[in-house]
């Protein structure tokens, strides 16, 4: 499996913090790496659907400097191999909780899209009883900013 996110804490954008523990490789393959250690992580404020409370919310990663915060890019809500994926990414965000670290999965799916996938339920392709912010990234400008964009299909790299 290839991964495609940006793990940061305060304002770098790449570190390997618990990188072997949850199996994410301490590098990306070269086509994609292009944020580097210590390279200050492009703020956003973004509307987001939190599993926890069911309800649509701000997320401003300002608010979030000095603490760890993994940023998840995917292509799309309800993709065929998606799920397995962020069940096993929001399995490793119950350990990680237990560190104080913020998960953030990022699409260009809209909060009503994140919103319906959240409440649907696993056995029809959805991730519903997981604890998750879905953040929404309908212009891509979030992905633009992480260099995680494919303008041919409006959506974070597969």
């Amino acid at each position: 499996k290839q991964w495609y996110q940006r793990r940061v804490h305060g304002k770098t954008a790449y570190n390997s913090y618990k990188a072997t523990s949850l199996n994410i490789p301490a590098t990306f393959p070269s086509f994609i790496q292009t944020m580097q250690p210590g390279t200050p992580a492009p703020s956003f404020t973004a509307l987001a659907y939190s599993s926890f409370i069911r309800e649509m919310v701000t997320v401003d990663l300002a608010s979030l400097h000095g603490k760890y915060t993994v940023l998840f890019f995917y292509p799309g809500d309800f993709g065929p191999l998606l799920l397995a994926e962020m069940l096993g990414l929001l399995e490793a965000d119950r350990e990680l909780m237990k560190d104080d670290v913020t998960m953030l999965a990022i699409s260009t799916d809209t909060v009503e899209s994140h919103k319906a996938y959240a409440e649907l339920s696993q056995k029809e392709g959805g991730l519903q009883g997981l604890h998750c912010t879905l953040v929404e990234d309908k212009t891509g400008d979030i992905c633009r900013k992480y260099q995680v964009y494919d303008a041919a299909t409006h959506q974070a790299f597969p």
